[in-house]
């Protein structure tokens, strides 16, 4: 970002949201660094399918990391199989042997879906998990790849963080900084981020 804001003369631009990205890592860590255990989680690609679950993950080359390497910036550790390339297929067997806290859904969702329509497909790729742990738990979330795997990505790090640790993060201060985003950092205009379902994180509750 600092590379492109000097080639298109717009370094105070890229200063701004490196700034406030280094804020929202800075904020999170502070709180999170207070758990008194070390939490795990796993990414799967949204399914209604309980066999053969897409995982998103990291190369042995460092490639294909973006969504991961974000929501480890919450602090939490990722348990995802590392691969030379492309994204495995694993079974739900697996996925309880790994026994995450967490479960991150991977959804590709776009501006024009609601709220209620990606809330309501969430619910039904989050059903397939209900005998894991971090089903029962309340531990099963979905964020859009589009977003989380960008410079979005930050955005709604403090928001997620609320979902998995209400007694460290304020929901309203994660919504205020996904606000500030796409006030600030996008070409939205009077956004209300609460009606853009492509731009937050879910969490398993009743519709």
């Amino acid at each position: 970002l600092l590379t492109l804001g000097a080639m298109f003369q717009a370094q105070e631009a890229a200063h701004k949201y490196v700034d406030w990205a280094d804020g929202v890592c800075k904020y999170i860590s502070e709180q999170s660094s207070k758990n008194q255990k070390e939490w795990t989680f796993l990414t799967p690609m949204g399914t209604t399918k309980s066999n053969d679950i897409s995982l998103d993950t990291v190369h042995t080359n460092g490639n294909m990391m973006g969504d991961v390497y974000t929501i480890s910036l919450t602090g939490m550790k990722s348990v995802n199989t590392v691969v030379d390339s492309g994204c495995p297929d694993i079974s739900l067997e697996e996925i309880y042997r790994l026994n995450p806290d967490v479960i991150v859904i991977i959804m590709f969702q776009t501006s024009d879906k609601s709220v209620e329509y990606i809330q309501n497909q969430f619910n039904e790729y989050a059903e397939i998990y209900k005998e894991t742990d971090a089903y029962k738990n309340g531990h099963i979330y979905g964020v859009n790849y589009y977003n989380i795997a960008s410079c979005a990505g930050a955005s709604e790090l403090v928001l997620l963080s609320s979902y998995i640790w209400p007694d460290l993060f304020d929901d309203e201060t994660g919504w205020n900084y996904l606000q500030y985003y796409y006030d600030n950092f996008t070409m939205y205009e009077n956004a209300d981020v609460k009606n853009m379902g492509n731009a937050i994180p879910f969490r398993m509750v009743s519709t």
